[in-house]
């Protein structure tokens, strides 16, 4: 009797507990994902940091975790073992990265996988969808769980020394041009006369007291300008990848010379938080990280034509600043870039992207 008793107890709490895991498997329930940075270079290795927690005091003893992840992402081989496996979604964007596990009440389980993106572009984790069972596996309840964390990658640097040289000895002009129509706002002292300064220069009251002709000194208050435009317009995949790795050349040769740039661009900035289509005059780490930021988040369609680029690039700019353009093809671009180059008083260099152009480019990764 006592035997049966007890037998039919422990039917009941199976039924309750069988009862409770159905009807509130999924309670309590969190999923996040994370990256340990948000802008990563091409190839780089970073951290995707998976986190399911359980708060409620039922253990879940069977949970199927399906992450969805971007195709393009690489996980070392190493990790992959019998924790999770990644099949890929027929015409998706996206690969689903299962795991099975079981969690306990009031647990949290962490996995941090070692992961790289090889082209530049933006990127999405878009959450998961997480299946769990009832305590007998007699039926399952799924929940989706929609997040966004972006990851941006870099563009690459092309090996451009003949440009760098081409460009250094552009800015050489621009430095003549300030030599010859300096910037004389602040003397900040006097030195003698070599025979090659203008007269308008000499100090008379100087020159009296030295008993030799003696000259001013001037501090330039204009700083050394560039402005960098990006323009993709009848550019080729290729060729529109090839313009920012130059950019990036660019850009990082005017860092370190410590010449102050601007960034213009006619390209989709994806999900960027600069509705213009350029980056103000800066300098420095921050700057260039921005910069190469917004070139990360590009598309390959444009916003506006050749003409309208250099026309927002012109505006307000009556200093003395050097002009470097990178475009497909400049030749077809002749008629514009020699309109605005009466209009600035000054020669655009440019760079022809399409002979830094790579045969075989895959499509843009960006959303």
């Amino acid at each position: 009797m006592i035997a049966i008793l007890s037998l039919a107890v422990f039917a009941l709490l199976i039924a309750f507990l069988e009862k409770q895991s159905r009807d509130h498997c999924l309670d309590g329930l969190k999923y996040d994902v994370r990256t340990d940075r948000r802008c990563v270079e091409c190839g780089e290795t970073f951290r995707m940091n998976t986190t399911v927690t359980n708060d409620k005091r039922l253990p879940v003893l069977f949970l199927k975790l399906a992450e969805y992840i971007p195709a393009e992402l690489r996980i070392d081989p190493a990790q992959r073992g019998r924790l999770f496996r990644s099949e890929s979604l027929f015409q998706s964007e996206n690969t689903t990265l299962h795991q099975s596990m079981y969690i306990l009440g009031y647990q949290k389980v962490k996995r941090s996988l070692e992961v790289s993106l090889e082209k530049r572009g933006r990127y999405l984790l878009r959450g998961a969808r997480l299946t769990a069972g009832d305590l007998l596996g007699l039926k399952e309840e799924t929940e989706q769980v929609d997040l966004i964390r972006e990851i941006v990658v870099k563009p690459e640097r092309e090996d451009i020394h003949e440009i760098e040289r081409a460009f250094g000895g552009y800015l050489g002009d621009i430095s003549v041009m300030r030599f010859i129509n300096p910037d004389p706002i602040q003397t900040i002292g006097f030195r003698e006369y070599t025979g090659c300064e203008p007269q308008r220069d000499i100090s008379w009251k100087q020159t009296l007291r030295m008993n030799r002709l003696m000259v001013k000194q001037y501090d330039y208050t204009a700083e050394e300008r560039s402005s960098v435009l990006v323009d993709i317009s009848g550019g080729t995949a290729g060729e529109i990848e090839a313009c920012f790795r130059i950019a990036r050349g660019v850009c990082e040769y005017l860092e370190d010379h410590r010449i102050v740039y601007g960034f213009y661009t006619n390209a989709v900035r994806v999900a960027s938080d600069f509705a213009e289509s350029y980056i103000p005059d800066g300098i420095g780490n921050v700057h260039l990280e921005t910069v190469l930021e917004q070139m990360g988040r590009a598309d390959h369609m444009t916003v506006c034509t050749t003409a309208k680029l250099l026309e927002q690039t012109i505006i307000n700019h009556s200093d003395t600043r050097s002009y470097v353009m990178i475009t497909p093809h400049p030749e077809k671009k002749q008629k514009d870039l020699h309109r605005h180059e009466q209009l600035i008083g000054r020669k655009i260099f440019t760079i022809d992207a399409s002979m830094y152009a790579h045969t075989e480019v895959q499509d843009d990764h960006t959303d």
